[in-house]
């Protein structure tokens, strides 16, 4: 009995359809009719009205049954769904979401991108994936994109390409990629090297609190590129840095508040203190 309760609650999470209400049995008998001749989308209802327990008894094979029929059949939203069913089981979910992602399902496409970059480890695959999927104007994987011509992941490195894809994201005020496009700008990777722009990047970036993108303005503070050189506000940035930061980040990061911190005074470490408070709301 558990096991089945288990089941039928994964079955609910993969192929819960959230139906508003419950068809009359004439509507009922047609869908079904409609199902059992081929047609998918009848067949993709029919799987929802029996995983949900609509105008039918719960009934948690029948779902399966009925999903798989569309999935089977070409419906894409189905085959997606089938693998979110099978997350437990990649090599079955990869085929079923590969099935949804050449239908042109987003999701599925970002979810084979994710795998084939982590431990399905296929760069090429992983690349093609992204790209599919920024295609589609998603801005996460339009920074993946850009990270797979920048370090030429699956690709030849590209830095112009790669800047493009971060500014496509960066428009859509994706904080990842404004950290990126900040970095090329400062380094003049891809594009012209411009201070200016960088510091503007990193000031938008790390009003999310994003660690690298404070660290970044810290950088530009303490070396007056594309703003004035201001230690205090150097040592501040560093500092939240450091808050912000993971675990793998933190030390990194403290060298710079050290650093800087060293060349202050007692009244402008007071200083910086206050403005890293401010930031935080203290």
């Amino acid at each position: 009995m558990r096991k089945h309760l288990l089941w039928l609650i994964t079955l609910s999470l993969a192929f819960g359809l959230l139906l508003a209400e419950s068809p009359d049995i004439a509507t009922l008998k047609e869908i079904l009719n409609k199902a059992k001749s081929g047609d998918i989308e009848a067949q993709f209802q029919m799987s929802g009205y029996y995983a949900e327990g609509i105008g039918v008894e719960e009934d948690a094979s029948e779902a399966m049954r009925w999903m798989r029929e569309a999935a089977t059949g070409g419906h894409t939203e189905a085959q997606y769904r089938m693998g979110a069913f099978y997350s437990h089981d990649i090599s079955e979910a990869v085929q079923w979401f590969t099935k949804a992602g050449q239908n042109g399902h987003l999701a599925a496409q970002k979810y084979l991108g994710t795998h084939y970059a982590g431990s399905g480890k296929d760069e090429e695959k992983a690349f093609q994936w992204f790209l599919m999927a920024a295609q589609q104007h998603d801005v996460e994987s339009a920074y993946e994109v850009g990270n797979m011509y920048f370090y030429g992941l699956g690709t030849e490195a590209d830095h112009d390409v790669a800047f493009e894809y971060y500014r496509l994201a960066a428009e859509a005020d994706y904080v990842p990629a404004l950290v990126a496009v900040g970095e090329c700008y400062l380094d003049g990777e891809g594009v012209a090297q411009d201070g200016k722009k960088a510091f503007k990047a990193f000031t938008q970036a790390a009003a999310s609190n994003n660690a690298s993108a404070l660290y970044n303005l810290g950088y530009c503070y303490h070396t007056g590129q594309g703003t004035k050189m201001n230690t205090i506000r150097a040592n501040a940035m560093y500092q939240l840095a450091v808050h912000f930061a993971n675990e793998n980040q933190k030390a990194a990061f403290q060298k710079y508040v050290d650093d800087t911190a060293a060349k202050l005074s007692l009244v402008d470490r007071a200083k910086a203190d206050k403005i890293r408070d401010e930031w935080l709301g203290r």
